[in-house]
């Protein structure tokens, strides 16, 4: 599984919980949802650094 493809399941599964949480009635603050979100979006774009470096190492 690709790195996009794993963030993107990452960001669906995260999604989904806090849709499923707000539908059962679960008291769930927004800001750990975005807090969550962002941590997803961080790791996202270090993984595509770390492969564009690998990818420069190797020429």
């Amino acid at each position: 599984m690709t790195e996009e493809k794993r963030a993107l399941a990452r960001l669906a599964g995260i999604l989904g919980a806090f849709l499923a949480a707000k539908l059962l009635n679960y008291q769930i603050n927004v800001g750990i949802f975005v807090n969550f979100v962002i941590i997803v979006v961080v790791l996202y774009v270090l993984a595509k650094k770390r492969e564009s470096k690998a990818k420069e190492d190797k020429k």
